[in-house]
């Protein structure tokens, strides 16, 4: 919260597995910065062995798909 104060921030983005301890002491409604929890899709890519494993690092992303890869992420973002 200080930091988003400090650089006169006025949305927080952050992700879904937060919520339960946000809401529990919601400051962003009391300091009026507006909060939106990040609901990741993960997109399935070509994997090289296996069958597809989500959430691994971007350098799995990028050894498996090159230049593709930042359209296959950005294929998966979703906000709620």
């Amino acid at each position: 919260m200080n930091i988003c104060k400090q650089v006169g921030a006025d949305h927080y983005i952050s992700p879904a597995g937060s919520k339960g301890y946000i809401d529990q002491n919601n400051l962003f409604v009391k300091s009026k910065i507006k909060l939106s929890y990040q609901n990741y899709n993960h997109p399935a890519y070509n994997q090289l062995h296996g069958d597809f494993i989500p959430y691994m690092s971007a350098i799995d992303l990028l050894f498996n798909e090159g230049d593709c890869s930042l359209a296959i992420i950005r294929s998966g973002s979703l906000f709620n």
